[in-house]
């Protein structure tokens, strides 16, 4: 048995081949998925264009791995509707399991999240999002992965808040684009799938195995 937890896809009307490749592939080599929020970018498309876009490719393959899907920052619960089924099979805002001998709590990990700052203004958000992305796509392309290392503060906000958890599982969580590994504290960070780089977790009875490539 192989779960793939990944996060952080923000997949958006622009469809690109190369990292839908990744991702089939990716999702073919898993037993179950477990998508952990921010699978698409409610500032930048809507769930009904997205279900209809080119990424729909995906999705005969992640019901085939009877997907669970939990609710992120920008693909938020209020947002969710019956087009939701298309890829998944069940939704929720966490979800837990045993595999191995070890018990995994995997969730977002945004509820420390402020208001998004445009709430109530579409174009603002809009334009925010794209600035947002442009810096992050320059930032990757001049300093690589570990210009995301910048927020990995938020690791530190989350690992905290949810501490009872980390004592009876181990907390899988995305939201901060920075991937960490700390079996001490019984926290993982899984990172992100975009701008050309693939963070992931796939786990299995021996254990968990984080990864960090290139697609």
């Amino acid at each position: 048995m192989q779960v793939l937890v990944f996060s952080d896809t923000h997949l958006t009307k622009k469809f690109e081949p190369k990292r839908y490749l990744f991702l089939k592939n990716l999702i073919q080599q898993a037993d179950r998925v477990v998508i952990n929020g921010d699978f698409w970018e409610a500032s930048l498309i809507s769930l009904k264009e997205f279900t209809a876009s080119p990424w729909k490719k995906l999705f005969p393959l992640l019901k085939a791995k009877k997907a669970i899907y939990l609710y992120g920052n920008h693909d938020h619960q209020q947002l969710a509707t019956n087009e939701i089924r298309e890829f998944s099979l069940k939704q929720a805002d966490h979800y837990q399991f045993k595999l191995g001998g070890r018990t995994y709590h995997i969730r977002h990990g945004d509820t420390l999240e402020e208001p998004h700052l445009f709430e109530n203004s579409y174009w603002l958000r809009y334009l925010y999002e794209t600035l947002k992305n442009i810096y992050l796509k320059i930032g990757i392309r001049l300093f690589g992965e570990k210009f995301m290392r910048q927020s990995k503060f938020f690791n530190n906000h989350i690992k905290n808040y949810y501490s009872e958890v980390r004592k009876q599982a181990i907390l899988v969580t995305g939201h901060s684009h920075s991937q960490v590994n700390e079996p001490q504290n019984n926290y993982i960070n899984t990172g992100f799938i975009n701008f050309g780089i693939a963070q992931y977790l796939l786990i299995d009875e021996q254990g968990f195995h984080l990864y960090s490539r290139r697609y």
